[in-house]
């Protein structure tokens, strides 16, 4: 399945369920998302990863930090800001529908998480 679909797909997933919330892990206060538990990341080790995704947004490296904000969206899923961010580098590389759609699930996360 292609990146665009699987995007758009779960942003109608998303918007379909919004009833439903999206992190039944936290209820509980746990932060870590599970796929960074089952890897064995901490809550320092994701936002390491995050931080990093920034740094090669902001020197430019849009393909790199495209990559990285991948990374930062498997483990953590829920943080709205890797979402953005993964939406500014494809609007920088000219994707202006997919970063669209990106900043669409990230609005909705964002809801959904405060």
């Amino acid at each position: 399945m292609s990146a665009r679909k699987a995007t758009a797909e779960a942003s109608n997933h998303a918007a379909a369920s919004s009833r439903v919330s999206l992190a039944p892990w936290l209820r509980g206060g746990d932060r870590l998302s599970p796929v960074a538990r089952a890897i064995g990341l901490s809550e320092e080790d994701c936002r390491s990863i995050r931080r990093h995704a920034i740094r090669l947004e902001s020197r430019g490296e849009w393909q790199k930090a495209l990559d990285a904000y991948r990374v930062a969206m498997i483990v953590e899923p829920l943080q709205a800001s890797n979402w953005f961010g993964l939406a500014r580098c494809y609007r920088r590389t000219g994707d202006e529908e997919t970063a669209k759609r990106i900043e669409l699930c990230a609005r909705i996360i964002e809801e959904k998480t405060l």
